[in-house]
């Protein structure tokens, strides 16, 4: 999200990245609709991301085990 900022007529305007369709870049939204989908970015209780550095060898991504070192080849 880009900017916030409250109109006069209390509605909120959010600077965003330009709609693919429209190509819109500001968004107007009721102060209860801004706050709903601000709450929406945070996640429940107890809830973690889970993120997977790299990318994993062809063996490994297939469920494969590994084999012991010096063994084969």
């Amino acid at each position: 999200m880009g900017a916030v900022r409250e109109r006069q007529d209390g509605k909120v305007e959010v600077g965003t990245m330009p709609d693919s369709r429209t190509g819109a870049r500001l968004k107007v939204l009721d102060q209860l609709d801004f706050i709903h989908v601000e709450c929406q970015q945070i996640p429940d209780a107890k809830l973690h991301q889970v993120r997977y550095y790299g990318h994993p060898r062809e063996s490994e991504a297939h469920g494969a085990t590994k084999g012991v070192r010096g063994e084969g080849g």
